[in-house]
């Protein structure tokens, strides 16, 4: 995978979400929250993105996406679903305010 998150043990879909597809994952670096971004085009998911890494580092109470084992914050193409963006984040146990 395009995260190094090592092998997957649990995939599971969450049918929660409004406009983008969510799973979550269990790989053996952890528990991460993975959306098929499907809202918006590339440039500004990647904007986007990039925002909540510096609110993170603002010390805001955010999840930072995770980047890839190339650095970007967002994956495109046949990483894992095909013709799709995604991005990953450590999951965050909960429900949905």
């Amino acid at each position: 995978m395009a995260y190094g998150l090592g092998p997957l043990r649990n995939l599971e879909f969450l049918d929660a979400g409004l406009t983008n597809r969510n799973w979550r994952l269990a790989c053996d670096e952890g528990e991460f929250a993975l959306k098929q971004v499907q809202d918006v085009d590339v440039a500004k998911a990647r904007r986007s993105l990039e925002t909540l890494v510096l609110l993170v580092r603002s010390g805001l109470p955010v999840r930072a996406p995770r980047r890839t084992t190339e650095g970007a914050v967002l994956a495109e193409a046949d990483r894992f679903l095909a013709d799709e963006r995604e991005q990953v984040r450590a999951a965050v146990t909960g429900r949905p305010a």
